[in-house]
């Protein structure tokens, strides 16, 4: 199953982590809202 869903998504993470950076880089200027 494992192996179908690699070939479906090869790097699932890299989109994620594309959007954590993102997050926290908006996080970081609304740091000061709290």
């Amino acid at each position: 199953m494992n192996a179908n869903e690699n070939l479906m998504n090869p790097k699932p993470n890299r989109l994620l982590e594309e959007f954590f950076i993102a997050w926290r880089r908006i996080y970081k200027e609304t740091d000061h809202v709290s």
